[in-house]
């Protein structure tokens, strides 16, 4: 039996003889027969992942890392190469936070957990998986030294860095928004229902 969520009113129940095709693209398309899922990785994820290693210093990351470059390539097919970064910024939070982005899409932080309330955006419940440099970029910052090399990495990456701290507070935002839904929700239907 297929079911929609109940805060999608658009939502059509899926049917078997009509699959959802699922495709994981590096870059993100505009386009409206889409659902993006989108995960901003911060940019010392992106700089570990990329090369393939912790032992990351400041002159590597001026040496060897190219500057906001998961921005970069994620937004290369909407708006080409060249784009200041500030523009760039510009057309990503309206694919996240307008409210045709947000209508068809979800974006998350890689670093942190999905939100508990994950179903409700999707209705379903996510598994988890697990990385083993996603799992180290998450601890990292604890120490004074891998402080300092999380704000040269920033500085370096102005344009992923605020792509990442934007994807993280509208992600807030939105399960502020669907615990207020529940409030309402509670009172119209005088606590019926809310037990969890």
């Amino acid at each position: 039996m297929s079911s929609c969520p109940p805060n999608n009113k658009n939502c059509k129940p899926c049917v078997a003889a009509a699959p959802m095709r699922i495709s994981t693209p590096p870059i993100f398309r505009n386009n409206s027969k889409l659902y993006t899922i989108g995960v901003v990785p911060h940019p010392w994820t992106t700089t570990s992942s990329d090369a393939f290693t912790t032992a990351i210093d400041v002159p590597f990351i001026h040496r060897r890392s190219n500057r906001d470059h998961w921005l970069t390539l994620v937004t290369k097919e909407l708006l080409g190469t060249g784009v200041f970064t500030s523009a760039t910024l510009v057309k990503f939070k309206e694919a996240v936070a307008s409210p045709y982005g947000a209508a068809h899409s979800v974006w998350f932080t890689a670093e942190k957990e999905y939100p508990s309330d994950i179903d409700w955006h999707f209705g379903f419940l996510e598994l988890k998986k697990e990385r083993e440099l996603l799992e180290y970029a998450k601890m990292m910052g604890t120490t004074p030294e891998q402080q300092r090399l999380i704000r040269a990495i920033e500085a370096w990456n102005l344009g992923d860095v605020e792509a990442w701290r934007f994807a993280r507070a509208f992600m807030a935002r939105r399960s502020m928004e669907r615990r207020g839904w529940e409030e309402e929700e509670r009172w119209v239907t005088g606590g019926k229902g809310s037990e969890k």
